[in-house]
């Protein structure tokens, strides 16, 4: 029988990135990072795990712990490392702490690249692809590093996000060769949470005015922008007015995460919970690639077509010999064929977006 294989999650913040790993199959040992409440969070969905409140990375002094050993590598062991980013994103236009920023995403690399097994998440900026193309371009022939941007969308998460996976070359093209999956809107991921938007919600915005010259607003049948720390996104009408102001609850369906995940603090320290963490589908694909394991996705997350069967399994023949057809029945029908048309019309649009998005990696 296989061993399980074991996650050392560092930088874990509340445990996203184990959470979803732990969905995949892998079993996590130990975690580590310096913020307390983000632990809070941690603990209540990881009572067995190992965790310790301490700062790593460099020239990190320990915090509550006097040592922080990390797991030793091993054969069949895995670590994931999400540095802090801030202050090597683009949205950082202050540039402050950016040597830091850069400093640590270098010591996450290394110490990823000491296991067999290693993944390294970050943003998506000048900073940070300054630092993994080179190592990309050093490592072209020995297999050791390689990278992929990935945008959440693509793996069914209802948000734009995109983040560099770095990992060996096998992880990153297991990756790069997943299946496609269908673009997922923030109404059907509501829907499938059992978790009401606000009536007369149509749109959702972003807490970004300009969002770089752009429309800050997004109907409910498209993903939603990215979930952030610092502030929630919004629902709104069509014309950009405020219905309601997200609530964890509603960052926690945006990020793919069911209500089993357990948020612990207040609103704001669960919102940077969230807006620090990883998406569900992008941190389950990342194990699931870690662990050789064939990519797919939920049933939920394939396409659906409607059912023109009887819910028993009979054909439509076998209904219409019991059961005369009136004209409120046919209306019925004719409504929710109407219905599945515009679903399907609104599916195959994403599907469009998505194959543009894929032509990128061409």
């Amino acid at each position: 029988m296989a061993q399980q294989m074991e996650l050392v999650d560092v930088f874990c913040g509340g445990g996203l990135f184990s959470y979803a790993a732990r969905a995949a199959g892998m079993r996590v040992i130990y975690a580590v990072d310096n913020d307390s409440n983000a632990l809070l969070t941690y603990k209540a969905n990881f009572p067995e795990t190992r965790v310790k409140c301490a700062s790593v990375g460099p020239g990190a002094e320990d915090g509550w712990e006097t040592e922080v050993s990390i797991p030793e590598p091993a054969p069949n062991r895995h670590i994931h490392l999400s540095p802090p980013c801030t202050q090597i994103s683009s949205a950082n236009t202050t540039c402050r702490d950016k040597e830091y920023g850069i400093a640590a995403l270098k010591w996450a690399i290394e110490m990823g690249m000491k296991y067999q097994s290693w993944s390294v998440e970050t943003v998506v900026s000048k900073s940070s692809h300054d630092v993994v193309k080179p190592l990309q371009e050093q490592h072209k022939t020995t297999g050791l590093l390689d990278f992929v941007e990935l945008d959440a969308q693509m793996v069914g998460d209802p948000q734009t996000r995109k983040r560099i996976i770095i990992g060996p070359c096998e992880l990153i093209a297991a990756i790069k060769t997943a299946p496609p999956c269908r673009i997922v809107s923030v109404k059907e991921a509501f829907d499938r949470a059992k978790v009401q938007i606000p009536p007369g919600s149509t749109h959702t915005k972003n807490a970004s005015k300009s969002n770089g010259g752009g429309s800050n607003i997004r109907p409910i049948g498209h993903p939603s922008f990215t979930v952030c720390a610092a502030r929630a996104n919004s629902f709104c009408k069509a014309d950009g007015s405020t219905v309601q102001s997200m609530k964890s609850h509603h960052s926690r369906v945006l990020m793919g995460f069911d209500d089993n995940f357990i948020l612990r603090g207040k609103a704001a320290d669960t919102q940077q919970i969230l807006g620090n963490g990883i998406c569900f589908n992008v941190g389950r694909v990342i194990a699931l690639a870690a662990m050789k394991k064939p990519i797919t996705f939920h049933a939920q997350m394939r396409l659906e077509t409607a059912d023109a069967s009887s819910s028993d399994g009979g054909s439509s023949d076998d209904g219409a010999a019991g059961n005369a057809t009136t004209p409120s029945t046919l209306s019925e029908s004719i409504a929710e064929m109407e219905r599945t048309a515009k679903r399907l019309r609104g599916e195959a649009e994403n599907i469009e977006c998505q194959v543009k998005a894929m032509r990128k990696f061409l």
